[in-house]
């Protein structure tokens, strides 16, 4: 109904996600080993910066609202300001999600300053 093209965006976006997740860690189809995907056992055995912290089925998809003007800042940090941030520690082929991950671990953190925000807005 009214939420179609929603949950079409989303499922594109997913699948855009998981053909990153294909090219950077390959498809697993050459490998007949079975892997662990758990959180600790990512943990453990993710002992390099070359891969992601975490698998794509780990991951729980939903929306954010924001503002165009808050999400193209968002988007152009991810791209430009992190991007170089992570290359200058060596990390590169960082999955978006994975930055999505970290992005809002620090946020949850930050609750005053998000308030703060809110407020100055109003």
């Amino acid at each position: 109904m009214g939420f179609d093209d929603l949950e079409k965006g989303l499922q594109d976006q997913q699948d855009r996600e998981q053909n990153e997740q294909d090219e950077t860690t390959g498809d697993g189809k050459e490998h007949a080993e079975q892997v662990d995907n758990s959180p600790s056992a990512t943990a453990s055995s993710n002992n390099s910066l070359d891969q992601p912290a975490f698998s794509f089925d780990e991951t729980k998809q939903d929306a954010l609202y924001a503002l165009p003007k808050d999400w193209q800042t968002f988007e152009d940090m991810l791209d430009l300001e992190l991007e170089q941030e992570l290359r200058d520690r060596g990390i590169r082929d960082v999955p978006k999600r994975e930055k999505h991950s970290a992005a809002l671990e620090v946020i949850s953190r930050h609750a005053t300053e998000i308030a703060d925000e809110i407020e100055k807005r109003r």
